[in-house]
């Protein structure tokens, strides 16, 4: 929840002159994808959003510095929104204002306040968020088909935990997850992320990276039993105790940093092997199917007509 010191605090960067820095992006259209435009408006307010709600100061270095992911971010999401009208994905008004009591912690009304004193634009966050909403629509619609699921390899996994009759680890987790392009990306984006942590920590950077795709939570993974983890990520954690950070795990063509925020045990009984059960199942579809939505939006992009004109620093 947002508490109010941190309301005090955006009071204080709001009077601290933040528009003359933003200023400095001249009005006018930014970037064509397809027959779509982003301008200078959209940029400087998702710019300011990211900057805000990760408790970060607006001045001229840290707008600087958001810029690239801001602008890489507006361009995937009018990428998402052609293809959400194309194949007209609709949603109901209640999946977008349960996700924004969600994320708010159920004070949508302080989310609103927190846009209002800093001049932002709380409608058109409301409308990127239904914008990912129904891509996800669009991505489950598309690709649950093709997702199989070795239902053996679950159930050995079940008969494992069974026979070790041994308390399991459940991990809460953070997590901080970034797209690359080649390994020459992939080292200059690991560089950042770790820049980042050591600068701002890990939290405000997932939530940074986070705000720019029109989230507010800061990457938390809800509780999740070892069993239901891939060998990768169970790899990359087992060793890690209470607020450690993992190594980067390179999955596909994205960069994963997990933080272990806790740690407890589970005893396994009947009831729970059902839970643990459908928990393994759930992580490994939304693992399928984020891979779908992040190699489909890659597709995407190299379809697209972008054009820049504005020269990205």
């Amino acid at each position: 929840m947002f508490k109010k010191k941190f309301l005090t605090y955006l009071f204080i960067i709001t009077i601290l002159g933040q528009n003359n820095s933003l200023s400095e992006i001249k009005e006018k259209i930014l970037v064509n994808v397809d027959n779509e435009i982003i301008t200078s408006y959209d940029l400087k307010n998702q710019i300011k959003t990211i900057l805000v709600l990760s408790n970060r100061e607006i001045n001229q270095n840290n707008i600087d510095k958001t810029k690239k992911v801001a602008l890489n971010n507006l361009v995937n999401l009018m990428i998402k929104k052609i293809e959400v009208n194309k194949f007209n994905i609709q949603i109901e008004d209640s999946n977008v204002s349960n996700y924004l009591n969600t994320v708010s912690n159920g004070d949508v009304n302080n989310l609103k306040k927190i846009f209002l004193i800093n001049n932002l634009n709380y409608d058109n966050y409301k409308n990127n968020i239904e914008i990912e909403l129904r891509w996800q629509k669009l991505i489950v619609s598309k690709f649950r088909s093709k997702i199989t699921i070795d239902d053996q390899e679950i159930q050995n996994l079940i008969d494992q935990a069974s026979n070790e009759k041994r308390s399991l680890n459940d991990y809460k987790l953070s997590k901080i997850e970034i797209i690359f392009n080649d390994k020459n990306d992939l080292k200059k984006k690991i560089a950042t992320i770790k820049n980042e942590i050591n600068k701002f920590g890990f939290e405000d950077t997932a939530l940074k990276l986070k705000v720019s795709n029109s989230q507010i939570s800061k990457g938390e993974i809800d509780w999740i039993n070892e069993k239901a983890l891939s060998k990768t990520i169970l790899g990359a954690i087992k060793n890690l105790g209470k607020n450690e950070i993992s190594k980067p795990i390179v999955i596909s063509n994205s960069v994963l940093f997990l933080k272990v925020t806790d740690i407890k045990k589970s005893n396994l009984n009947v009831l729970n092997l059902e839970e643990l059960k459908k928990n393994i199942l759930d992580q490994r579809t939304n693992e399928l199917l984020s891979s779908y939505s992040k190699s489909h939006l890659s597709k995407l992009r190299n379809i697209s007509l972008i054009n820049y004109r504005w020269k990205k620093k």
